[in-house]
């Protein structure tokens, strides 16, 4: 493994070891005259100011469990001045908080605004077992067309490193695509988009990707369910020249775990009809783990994944290491 990988999977394991989940914390001075707030519920808040330590222990425990108290029990003691509310990070006091954004942003159509920034490294190619770079830069803007749809837009901006030959390398630019997803709002446990999908020739070179424009489908399934969000992403272009067919099925499932921490398995279908059948397909899938947590305010969702490859072609890679870090725009 190279230095650059090596670093890259040691700043993966640190962050998602390390990190906490930055709170927002706003402090709540009252007095007899601010009871009647108490009508008001808020799982994460905290005695503060305690001689007990009955409170501190609630405060080690993390905030979020059932021993939490509310802030109904916390105004009506009058043996505190003041209470702490802690609040998760894209969430609300009370609310759904880095769970809820964690899923959204697992879900390739839901209505947030991110900026995935994907590194991929493929191991094992050739004789010479070299590696293989693919880095995609992935903006995802949702549009509300009305009260019923959304239109799910995403650029796939990929950046290529690949070997051609006896210590030789190729860089830059691959094909550019553009997905367009056509999705009910209003759906809660399956939800789906589908719409169409353009390739654009921008490859640097021939060998970084077909240089010919490709049009095509694209089609997601996704359900969720309490902790689970699991589902496929389906695309299909045709080439303007006939010279590539590229297929692509992404399966995934995402079980969400508290404070932000998540388990996934994923993979990706590659398959190009034009290439002899015994050539046709790879087909990397593994699992790894991630984290929605905020840096300086700022949500981010940070994935790493090892993933071995079930189908290669011959002299194709034996298996990938993925390194994901999306900057999420929660509304």
């Amino acid at each position: 493994m190279t230095l650059p990988v090596k670093l890259v999977c040691t700043l993966c394991l640190v962050v998602c070891s390390a990190a906490v989940v930055e709170a927002q914390e706003k402090w709540l001075s009252f007095d007899g005259s601010t009871t009647s707030q108490s009508v008001q519920k808020v799982e994460t808040a905290v005695n503060w100011e305690t001689k007990g330590t009955e409170n501190s222990s609630w405060f080690e425990q993390g905030l979020f469990g059932e021993s939490s108290p509310d802030l109904t029990a916390q105004l009506a003691d009058e043996s505190s001045n003041s209470i702490l509310l802690v609040q998760g990070a894209g969430g609300e006091a009370g609310g759904g908080g880095s769970g809820d954004l964690a899923a959204k942003s697992q879900n390739p159509i839901s209505d947030l605004v991110s900026l995935p920034l994907q590194s991929n490294w493929d191991f094992g190619i050739g004789p010479g077992n070299d590696q293989r770079y693919i880095g995609n830069l992935q903006p995802v803007i949702p549009i509300k067309l009305n009260e019923d749809w959304n239109l799910i837009n995403r650029v796939i901006i990929p950046f290529v490193n690949l070997p051609t030959g006896l210590d030789e390398q190729e860089h830059g630019i691959g094909n550019v695509v553009g997905q367009f997803f056509f999705s009910p709002r209003n759906a809660e446990k399956f939800i789906w988009g589908v719409g169409p999908t353009v390739q654009f020739p921008t490859a640097s070179t021939p060998n970084l990707g077909a240089q010919e424009w490709a049009a095509g489908v694209d089609a997601v399934a996704v359900i969720q369910e309490g902790p689970i969000l699991t589902g496929v992403l389906i695309t299909q272009l045709w080439g303007s020249k006939g010279h590539s067919d590229p297929f692509l099925a992404q399966p995934f499932f995402n079980y969400n775990l508290p404070e932000g921490w998540f388990l996934n398995v994923s993979g990706e279908a590659n398959a190009d009809w034009t290439l002899p059948r015994d050539s046709r397909w790879s087909f990397p899938l593994g699992g790894g783990v991630g984290r929605v947590f905020p840096i300086l305010g700022q949500p981010v969702n940070v994935l790493c994944r090892f993933a071995p490859y079930v189908i290669s072609p011959d002299g194709g890679p034996d298996w990938q290491f993925r390194f994901q870090f999306n900057l999420l725009f929660p509304k």
